[in-house]
């Protein structure tokens, strides 16, 4: 197979790859890709999350660790940064922003997904969450 249908057949049915984009996705519009085989582990890492405090709508920082083992399918980074970014303007507790990416991101990829989020320091004190999501249970079975 060549190398451009290859990619093609990677890329088949992907809407925000290559194009403009305004704003962020909800889970449901996370786009994956063919996992290839041998991949042990994928992980995604970045230091620009940021979300609001519930309490004060102060601007909480967060660096955040996204790692699982694909099976048959791989989540699309550029889906992947557009869904984090929908947490900018959003009220929620760390604890819950890690349980609630690594669950959307499980039932994505149907695998466990580990999230482990790291808040920068607020009054000199740092905060590390770890959280693991598990696929949802298929509706067929």
């Amino acid at each position: 197979m060549s190398d451009e249908a290859s990619t093609s057949r990677v890329t088949e049915g992907l809407t925000l790859l290559g194009r403009p984009v305004r704003g962020s996705i909800g889970p449901e519009a996370i786009e994956t890709i063919a996992s290839a085989p041998g991949i042990n582990e994928i992980a995604f890492v970045s230091n620009e999350l940021t979300a609001l405090c519930p309490m004060t709508e102060q601007p909480d920082v967060y660096s955040i660790r996204i790692s699982y083992r694909p099976r048959e399918r791989a989540i699309e980074h550029k889906s992947l940064k557009l869904y984090l970014f929908g947490f900018r303007n959003r009220g929620i507790f760390a604890e819950h922003l890690a349980a609630e990416v690594a669950q959307d991101l499980a039932s994505v990829v149907d695998v466990p997904v580990r999230v482990q989020v790291t808040q920068q320091p607020r009054g000199g004190l740092s905060l590390e969450v770890d959280a693991e999501g598990t696929p949802r249970a298929s509706s067929s079975s």
